[in-house]
């Protein structure tokens, strides 16, 4: 029986982590035990068992055969050395490609494949206020947006012609340069970025003279934006193609639209659900008259009883915010209001209320006293 360590406990992830989970967790082993960052004694033995461990989870099949038998399943598969060499065997893929996909981004080097394809250009993002009403409802607004297209003067090579266009002497047109470097396991060679023709593999003698060599010319043009009903502040409306330009004839990004909703002041939105804090007064509760409640979606008629319960939020169906999908609900809390009763009237009703009880107050204050 093998007396190794449990790879997952070597990584500090449990059985059920994913592709992701695992390379992250290698990532910050590898950097942590970096032999240019880590000088303690045994830190190089603690790579080898953490390059061993990533090997064998990184792969299906040796995962797969670690999880049925154990260490005895992937003997002789774990082909890590320590940081003086590296021999790669059970990977099944060039190990360059490995390193790359894992510490891309790390300052470890750059991509070794070609520099001169078409590529997508960078997304770009903006923000847009719109009222609380125009989230309800949905709205619809004209933006004036840059938008990058191919030169066609030059079909986005840059040049003012083809005979203007030389190859790379520096990268032989590769766009990327060999450069030997010492990693965590070992010296490898690396490709890095021209700096000469800035990774594109050419030279260009003579620039286009209608996009002064950037191959996309930028203008500006009117796009109408709609937003559905019910958004919400954080949606992101995506325009397709009012990115950064392409690189090497590649399509532009896309232009990301981040709506900001102000917030009501009369409505709080939860959700869907919307909440009203209505005052009515005293004199049309006392008569029981029919008031109009103004929701999003228009006024509605609502009769008042004498039994109303106030200072509570009462629910009613179809007036909250609608979706193409949803609706939420609408609800009502109902806040009594004195009125400005002149000095002759308020007599006559002090009068009128001598007949009447209220214990209302006297209530209130005995519950209060219970408290312990």
């Amino acid at each position: 029986m093998s007396n190794k360590r449990d790879y997952y406990e070597i990584l500090g992830i449990n059985k059920k982590a994913n592709e992701k989970e695992i390379k992250s967790a290698y990532r910050k082993l590898a950097m942590k035990y970096h032999p240019d960052k880590n000088k303690e004694p045994g830190a190089d033995e603690k790579m080898k068992e953490i390059n061993e461990a990533y090997e064998v989870l990184s792969d299906p099949q040796k995962r797969a055969n670690y999880d049925n038998y154990g260490h005895d399943g992937v003997n002789g598969q774990a082909g890590f050395g320590g940081f003086g060499g590296f021999n790669g065997r059970g990977f099944g893929a060039d190990f360059g490609d490995i390193f790359e996909n894992i510490f891309s981004g790390m300052g470890f080097g750059g991509s070794r494949k070609n520099r001169n394809r078409a590529a997508k250009g960078e997304d770009y993002q903006i923000n847009k206020k719109i009222t609380f009403m125009e989230a309800i409802h949905g709205t619809e607004f004209t933006e004036k947006l840059d938008k990058f297209e191919l030169c066609l003067h030059c079909n986005g090579s840059g040049a003012q012609s083809s005979s203007d266009i030389e190859t790379c002497s520096t990268c032989s047109g590769t766009g990327s340069r060999k450069v030997k470097m010492r990693t965590i396991i070992g010296e490898i060679i690396n490709n890095e970025p021209c700096n000469v023709c800035k990774s594109t593999g050419k030279i260009i003698k003579k620039k286009c003279s209608s996009c002064n060599g950037n191959s996309y010319i930028k203008t500006e043009k009117k796009v109408t934006i709609k937003t559905p009903k019910g958004t919400s502040t954080g949606k992101i409306i995506t325009v397709k193609g009012y990115g950064g330009p392409g690189l090497n004839g590649g399509e532009p990004g896309d232009l990301y639209i981040v709506l900001n909703v102000i917030p009501s002041k009369n409505y709080r939105r939860e959700g869907l659900d919307l909440y009203l804090d209505l005052k009515i007064g005293f004199i049309d509760l006392l008569q029981e008259k029919e008031i109009e409640i103004p929701s999003v979606h228009g006024t509605f008629k609502y009769k008042l009883k004498h039994n109303l319960k106030l200072n509570t939020y009462i629910p009613f169906k179809g007036y909250g915010i609608k979706t193409s999908t949803y609706e939420g609900t609408f609800y009502v809390k109902f806040i009594l209001e004195m009125p400005d009763i002149k000095r002759g009237d308020f007599k006559k009703l002090i009068e009128i209320s001598k007949d009447f009880e209220d214990k209302t107050t006297e209530k209130e204050v005995e519950n209060i006293l219970k408290e312990k």
